[in-house]
C-alpha cells in the first residue's frame, strides 16, 4: 500500500465520521504507532510504515478503530488487527527495519548464552522468536524489550556481570514473550512481570547492584 492508497481510505472512513478533509502518510517510526493532527472538520495522521505490507483489510479495520477512538468511543482493536501485528509474518517484514531504527548492536553471542542458562535452570521456557542485542539509548534502565518484534536490548556494561546479565535478561525475556494481548492489559502486564520477577533467586539483591550501577530494570 502506498501513501495514495492510504489517503484515499482514510478520506472514505473519515467522511463516515463527519471529517470533511482527511489525509494520510506512512511514517518512519522506530516503534510501531499512529499519530493525529485534527480539527473538527480536518485531520491528518501519519501511519507507521510498518503496515504498509499489511492486508488492506487490517489497515481499514485499525483506522476505523482509531476514528472511533478519536470521536471518543471505547472501542477494541479488531481481533484481526491484533493477530496481524502479533504474527510471525509482521516481525518478517518489519523486524530487520526495527533492528537497523534502534541502532542496535546484536549479539556477541554473551546474550544467547545467559538465555541458555536460564532455559536450562528451568526458569525460562524457550522462545525462539526472541532476538537479542546491546543498546545504547539514552536512560537509566538495564534494559529493553519488544513484545511485537520479540528483541531483547541490554546495556552492555551489564553483560560484564554475568549474575546480573541473567537478571536483566530474564526480565526482559518474559516480558518480550508475552503476546500483545496478555500486554494490552496493563494491570495484568504489571503483575505478569512483577510475579516473574519474584520467582527470580536474590533478584533483591541483585537489583541493589544494579542501582549501585546507576540503572534499574
Amino acid at each position: 500500500m502506498d501513501n495514495a492508497q492510504l489517503t484515499a481510505m482514510v478520506q472514505r472512513i473519515g467522511q463516515n465520521h463527519n471529517f470533511k478533509d482527511a489525509s494520510a502518510t506512512f511514517e518512519e517510526f522506530r516503534d510501531f504507532k499512529v499519530k493525529w493532527r485534527r480539527s473538527y472538520q480536518w485531520i491528518e495522521l501519519e501511519v507507521s510504515d510498518y503496515l504498509q505490507q499489511a492486508p488492506e483489510s487490517v489497515v481499514e479495520h485499525l483506522l476505523e478503530c482509531i476514528f472511533s477512538k478519536i470521536r471518543g468511543d471505547d472501542v477494541d482493536y479488531p481481533d484481526d488487527v491484533v493477530d496481524y501485528i502479533d504474527s510471525d509474518e509482521f516481525r518478517a517484514a518489519n523486524r530487520i527495519t526495527y533492528l537497523q531504527r534502534c541502532r542496535c548492536i546484536m549479539d556477541d553471542g554473551r546474550l544467547q548464552a545467559s538465555y541458555d542458562r536460564l532455559v536450562e535452570k528451568g526458569l525460562l521456557k524457550r522462545d525462539d522468536r526472541l532476538v537479542f542485542g546491546y543498546t545504547a539509548a539514552p536512560g537509566a534502565t538495564a534494559g529493553s524489550s519488544s513484545i511485537l518484534m520479540k528483541t531483547v536490548f541490554i546495556r552492555e556494561k551489564v553483560a560484564e556481570d554475568p549474575e546480573l546479565l541473567d537478571l536483566v535478561v530474564y526480565y526482559h525475556s518474559t516480558h518480550a514473550s508475552l503476546s500483545y494481548r496478555e500486554a494490552a492489559d496493563k494491570t495484568n502486564l504489571k503483575v505478569t512481570c512483577a510475579l516473574a520477577l519474584s520467582q527470580y533467586p536474590d533478584h533483591e539483591e541483585l537489583q541493589d547492584r544494579l542501582i549501585d550501577m546507576g540503572l534499574r530494570l
